[in-house]
């Protein structure tokens, strides 16, 4: 009885141990299909479901660049609470100094140098029955500093995508989506099914944003060379005169000059809301290493608007990396 009880455990602990390995096996197949096909958020809920070990195995087998933009997916998918995000963290930190980069840039968006935003001034509006409403506003710098050991550019300037809808007011989509109605000032036909589209100084033929129509540098705008003893700059200033008014955006730091032409060195999402009160209510800006599927979209957007426009409006570049 003793000998039989000892085999029938032996033998439940094999088949266990070959049931985990197929779970394993399948598992990491889904895996590299998921990071084949770019769908890294839907790779970060693979890495979720597997022990530590398995999670150490497949971010070791992946490069600092591809754990990079996982690291962005995890997170704009709300995925960081998690064992995988924290093991992902400490790879990244791990693959970043092997690579003899210093760990400060491990952290989102610091791959190429360091990005900040910060709110320069917020300006509340007010409601006036009896007139025009006092406008609300908020003025936000962004700049960005490269670290020359891996930067190779002869220009850096920025690229903005803007969504400004209603808080209170929404319509159906195509597919009967309510989605809230559009309140930008500008672009309704380089706009995507959410309202999001490239933003630029009104009048200004580049999506570069704060350059003129002849690509001089506005003072909402100081572009980087090198040797410049500055970091490359911009603000803005969204303003509105109506209440309940959402302002979203994403705007990354990018070369437009030089070896690195059309690399995304970094993202920062940011914006505020104008609340019923006309009182302004800022979001905590997130730091991204690469730009978001919708900046795509909005870039691809932007120039097929610019196809149609007789020279009018410039295009961007076809693809950013």
């Amino acid at each position: 009885m003793l000998q039989r009880a000892a085999g029938n455990q032996a033998v439940g602990q094999l088949v266990g141990v070959q049931r985990d390995a197929r779970a394993d096996a399948d598992r990491s197949a889904r895996l590299t299909a998921a990071i084949a096909g770019d769908d890294l958020e839907r790779a970060g809920t693979i890495l979720q479901a597997g022990d530590q070990p398995w999670i150490m195995g497949r971010l070791q087998n992946m490069s600092l660049d591809q754990l990079r933009l996982l690291d962005d997916a995890m997170r704009r998918g709300r995925q960081f609470n998690t064992l995988a995000y924290r093991l992902l963290a400490a790879v990244v930190t791990l693959k970043a100094q092997a690579a003899g980069r210093p760990a400060a840039t491990a952290k989102p968006g610091a791959a190429y140098g360091t990005i900040h935003g910060e709110i320069e001034k917020i300006t509340p509006g007010k409601i006036r029955p009896a007139g025009a409403n006092k406008t609300a506003s908020m003025r936000f710098g962004i700049s960005f500093t490269p670290d020359p050991a891996v930067v190779k550019s002869t220009l850096i300037e920025f690229i903005q995508v803007a969504r400004v809808v209603s808080t209170t007011n929404s319509a159906p989509d195509p597919v009967g989506v309510q989605v809230p109605n559009n309140a930008g000032a500008n672009g309704a036909n380089r706009q995507s099914a959410d309202h999001s589209r490239i933003d630029r100084l009104t009048g200004q033929r580049h999506g570069w944003y704060g350059t003129d129509n002849n690509s001089v540098p506005l003072p909402t705008l100081r572009p980087w060379t090198p040797g410049a003893k500055q970091p490359a700059y911009m603000r803005d200033t969204p303003s509105r005169s109506v209440p309940n008014v959402d302002f979203h955006f994403e705007t990354a730091a990018v070369s437009r000059q030089g070896p690195d032409a059309g690399t995304v060195y970094a993202t920062i999402v940011w914006g505020f809301t104008i609340d019923a009160q006309m009182q302004v209510i800022p979001e905590e800006p997130v730091y991204y290493n690469k730009e978001s599927k919708d900046f795509d979209l909005g870039v691809a957007f932007w120039n097929a608007e610019s196809a149609n426009s007789g020279g009018a409006q410039s295009p961007l570049p076809d693809t950013l990396r």
